[in-house]
């Protein structure tokens, strides 16, 4: 009906194609080939002579040859080992009515003769083995035969070691194998060596008989030579012309496996314990849905009722069980060549059929088969899958007890590292009875040395490390999750049961459980190098977590963008004559593969973004670019918000940001609870949940860079609701700046984090009150310098660790620095006056600099300049360097003192400070000593250029600026830099941004009547300043 369909419907369902449809000519040029014939498997075929006709008949009433071009099929020959306890002699007139004449070997073998008289022939040879004899194809005839009553002792395996050589020939080069036809070993249960094979062509003793069929099918084919193409591989190509050289039948595969393999088979494809029944049970108790949630039910019911492999003991269990070998070769005829009297299935029965199964009797193939076969004893077969997996089913039926009690509960979710151990063992399982080693997953199982195990020895292990031996012992189950392997790129934990809950629940359930999965497993061993900034644990759990729930978000967009776009290129390209366009539509796909391969595909990297609106707009547009959605830009709060909304719970449809059809939603969902559950544990205020959920999806899609998102067409001005159908054109920023929070920051702490703060504060007031206790003047800097005049130690950045000597240096510059570290004293005059000047020096970088000018009344007013010098902006140095360097001048028990009052050059000294912008200039502008002359703005020398003040001076300096401190906390450090240095100094400080000190307005600098002692001094500064 088929064929008649075609033939009666094609040509006017070509009339009425669309035209673009036939531009190609096609479907105007070429015919379909109608599916003619699909028999049924294991039909048996000359089982006995009596079935013959029968067999032949029904071959040539099933089908029309006529209208075949060509069809494939496969034939099956079982050999099983029987024990013969005596033999019955075949009548030579029976042998010569059935078979014609015969001879002493098949044609072409050495001694081939006709027997003339078989009758006298004799039928052992000296050993009382049968003398063999073959008909005039080379075909072996038995002589003797079993009795029909005797018994099958046993079955068979192949020898996998041996069996690559039934494709070779005896006579083969040391390369052959190179060139041999590609062999699939499969051992089953754990033996190594024993199992299955598949291959790409026919072993090569078969191959070697089709010639003579070939030659009896094609006689009529002029110039035709039956040798052409006799190769081990089979032709695979589909060019049917037969007068091309090409075989009419040609051989395409084989394979030989044990018939209880189909025994146990409830389907055509999969044996019951290749279906991971109890992954999908333990698996499916989070789906969603009527149909997983039905599903899941049965899978339920189904292992309740009995496991998979108590199934298997039940199929094989009794007598009768077939277990011989089964050879199945799979050949194509091509009809079309035939002679037209050959076009009838009697023909194709007789002619090809019934010399194929005979083929097996021939005794090169005899002797090939019986050297790669492996007999074994009655019912071994059987019993070897059940001996051989025992430990396999144990832990798997200890599994099943353990969790079955829970599963019968409402609303539970099983730990997702057990569910996966199951799914490991399912497929250690599943190999065992298949062999076929693409059911490992290696990048989990090489893990925990199932795999390792079953590849190199064998039989399967398991890591003491993975999986607790000692809890094994106790029918307890502990797996160390720890060990648990993750992929590297997504941090998510690698994964065995994903085939089998995709097929069953669908790939939403899926990214669900392993975003569940990553999850849980980070909430034991959170990878340390994720959010390093965020200090609380909870915290980071939760960024991590929306982080995972994110990342499956942006594969919805890529999905979504690369279908929509994917579609239009399709459609473009077949409606696209002009090569300029065609080229233009290949770079929008070239750009389309780039943004999907982007790291971060929402971003506003400017590759990227070029990227994505190359691949979106259309290439015919003068001005391409990505609608907008008329909402303005939004904030990430906005963004964050509504995918929070939606994942309330009770809210069913899908909204904006969500994409239709995507995996986002349940996802997000469950990773929304997962946070809410994380902060619960950590006592997070339950008004703080909110904020704090927020917050951690805030931080992951900064991390993630999410710029902007696709978004819903604009709404019309029509009535009717809003649409919530995302399309891959419209695109909304979410870039905006986030609005000043309203509830203060402490809301967003953990207790921990409030318990932390409050401990901390109260240790720093500790050590805020203690001269001794450690500081940093980076910290406190010159406007909280009124906080640590009661120190008597240095801050935390004189440290040695902070100075760079080179080692050609002298010792007495290593040894300056040491000294004021052992002997500096807050208490004296020049040491208050050193450090306060050079945490103000540090506060100018990295304009540290003075300019070149000979007018010594304007010191104090020259502006400080930035010269291109490496080192100068890390503050931390020059806090104990400048100090050093001002201490060295006035001290003359130190170092540089000794040298300064014994005339020792101090060019090494002097020129190391200068590198970094400290000169003796630099003393004069903080009013730290007095210059003479102009040698000041060169190489000025310490006693002729420059002098010291005196103590009594010094002194007074100390007292004025400890008073303008006290005095002010908010502008005594801004009025004690005025003081010290000059107003061009403190107003360069605070121009630097760095918080130095805080300018005081010029209303209370000019002084007023009611201000104080410490008003009325500054006012007199600014006249000094100003002379």
């Amino acid at each position: 009906m088929l064929h008649i369909a075609f033939r009666n419907l094609w040509k006017n369902w070509v009339r009425q194609a669309p035209e673009l449809w036939k531009r190609d000519q096609f479907l105007l040029n070429n015919y379909p080939v109608a599916l003619t014939m699909h028999y049924g498997q294991n039909q048996d075929l000359r089982r006995s002579s009596n079935s013959t006709q029968v067999e032949r008949e029904n071959w040539n009433k099933d089908h029309d040859y006529e209208h075949v071009m060509l069809f494939s099929f496969s034939l099956a020959s079982h050999i099983n080992f029987s024990v013969v306890h005596e033999w019955a002699n075949v009548p030579p007139a029976v042998i010569l009515a059935r078979e014609g004449n015969v001879f002493t070997a098949p044609p072409g073998h050495h001694g081939h003769q006709e027997i003339e008289d078989l009758e006298n022939y004799d039928l052992l040879d000296e050993d009382g083995k049968e003398i063999p004899i073959y008909t005039a194809e080379g075909y072996m005839v038995l002589r003797h035969a079993p009795p029909n009553n005797r018994s099958i002792s046993g079955s068979a395996f192949l020898d996998l070691t041996k069996a690559p050589t039934l494709f070779v020939p005896e006579d083969a080069e040391e390369d052959f194998n190179i060139r041999a036809v590609p062999c699939y070993l499969y051992p089953l249960a754990f033996t190594k060596t024993l199992g299955n094979m598949q291959a790409v062509g026919l072993i090569h003793s078969f191959q070697q008989q089709l010639p003579l069929i070939n030659r009896n099918l094609s006689t009529h084919l002029a110039g035709h030579d039956e040798d052409d193409n006799d190769s081990l591989f089979g032709d695979m190509n589909d060019n049917h012309n037969p007068m091309d050289g090409q075989p009419i039948l040609q051989g395409l595969r084989c394979q030989a496996y044990n018939s209880l393999s189909h025994r146990v088979r409830e389907r055509i494809k999969f044996h019951s314990v290749q279906l991971g029944r109890i992954t999908a049970a333990v698996s499916g108790c989070t789906a969603t849905g009527v149909s997983a949630v039905s599903k899941w039910e049965r899978c339920l019911q189904e292992c309740e009722f009995m496991l998979p492999h108590e199934q298997f003991h039940v199929k094989v269990t009794g007598g009768s069980q077939p277990q011989s070998m089964r050879f199945e070769n799979t050949y194509r005829l091509e009809v079309s060549a035939m002679m037209p009297e050959d076009k009838n299935g009697s023909a194709v029965y007789d002619r090809v059929i019934t010399p194929l199964l005979r083929t097996w009797m021939h005794p090169d193939v005899q002797r090939s088969v019986r050297q790669v076969l492996v007999p074994l004893a009655v019912d071994v077969v059987p019993g070897i899958f059940e001996w051989t997996t025992y430990p396999i089913t144990c832990f798997l039926q200890l599994s099943w007890d353990n969790l079955l009690p829970q599963l019968q509960q409402l609303d539970v979710s099983i730990d997702p590292h057990v569910i996966e151990i199951i799914s490991v063992f399912e497929r250690v399982l599943n190999y065992a009875h298949t062999g076929a080693a693409r059911v490992l997953i290696c990048a989990l199982m090489d893990h925990t040395w199932t795999s390792l195990g079953l590849m190199f020895d064998g039989f399967p292990c398991i890591w003491g490390r993975f999986l607790n031996h000692d809890e094994l012992v106790r029918n307890n189950i502990r797996i160390y999750s720890k060990q648990w392997p993750l992929d590297t790129s997504t941090q998510r934990p690698i994964t065995s049961s994903r085939r089998v809950q995709e097929l069953t629940y669908g790939c939403k359930h899926y990214e669900s459980y392993i975003a569940r999965f990553t999850i849980l497993h980070a909430m034991k061993n959170l990878p340390q190098h994720v959010y390093v900034d965020v200090g609380d644990p909870c915290k980071r759990l939760a960024c991590f977590a929306a982080e995972v729930g994110l990342r499956v978000y942006i594969e919805d967009v890529k999905h979504l963008v690369s279908e929509a776009v994917s579609k239009e290129l399709r459609d473009l390209f077949l409606d696209e004559d002009d090569q300029i366009n065609a080229e233009l539509i290949r770079n929008r796909d070239l750009a389309l593969q780039r943004w999907c391969d982007s790291m971060n595909p929402l971003s506003y990297t400017e590759s990227t973004l070029m990227d994505l609106i190359r691949a979106v707009s259309d290439h015919r547009d003068e001005d391409p670019h990505l609608r907008d959605p008329q909402l303005g830009t939004q904030t990430l709060s906005f963004f964050v918000g509504k995918i929070i909304t939606v994942c309330k719970q009770g809210n069913t449809h899908r909204q904006p940001p969500f994409i239709q059809d995507g995996k986002a939603l349940p996802v997000l969902k469950m990773t929304i609870a997962k946070i809410r559950q994380a902060a619960l544990s950590a006592r997070v205020p339950a008004d703080s949940i909110s904020s704090f959920t927020s917050h951690a999806f805030i931080l992951a899609c900064k991390k993630l860079k999410i710029n902007h998102i696709p978004w819903v067409h604009p709404r019309d001005r029509g009535a009717g609701a809003p649409s919530t159908y995302i399309s891959h054109k419209v695109w909304l920023s979410v870039g905006a700046a986030e609005p000043p929070p309203v509830a203060d920051a402490v809301g967003y702490r953990t207790p921990e984090e409030t318990s932390r703060a409050l401990v901390r504060k109260s240790s720093q007031r500790l050590i805020a009150g203690d001269p001794s206790g450690a500081w940093s003047a980076l910290q406190v800097k010159l406007l909280h310098f009124h906080t640590v005049l009661h120190k008597a130690v240095l801050p935390l950045e004189c440290s040695m660790a902070n100075v760079n000597i080179p080692k050609t240096s002298p010792d007495y510059i290593s040894s300056m620095y040491h000294w004021v570290l052992q002997n500096f004293d807050m208490t004296k005059p020049i040491h208050f006056l050193a450090l306060f000047a050079s945490t103000a020096f540090s506060g100018l970088l990295p304009a540290i600099h003075s300019p070149k000018d000979s007018r010594m009344q304007y010191i104090r007013s020259l502006p400080w300049i930035e010269k291109n010098r490496k080192g100068s902006t890390d503050p931390s140095p020059f806090i104990f360097m400048f100090t050093a360097y001002i201490l060295g001048f006035y001290e003359t028990s130190s170092p540089v003192g000794e040298r300064i009052r014994k005339a020792e050059c101090l060019r090494k000294w002097l020129d190391k400070n200068s590198a970094k912008g400290m000169t003796l200039l630099s003393l004069c502008r903080f009013g730290l000593a007095s210059p003479r002359n102009n040698g000041v703005f060169h190489a000025g020398q310490w006693g002729k250029d420059v002098i010291a003040l005196l103590d009594s001076t010094l002194a007074g300096k100390r007292d004025a600026v400890v008073e303008y401190l006290r005095s002010s906390p908010e502008y005594g450090a801004f009025d004690a830099i005025q003081y010290l240095a000059g107003s061009t100094t403190a107003m360069a400080l605070v121009e630097n941004g760095s918080g130095y000190v805080k300018a005081r307005p010029m209303a209370q600098a000019s002084g007023s009547s009611s201000n104080s002692a410490s008003a009325k001094r500054m006012v007199n500064i600014f006249t000094e300043d100003d002379e």
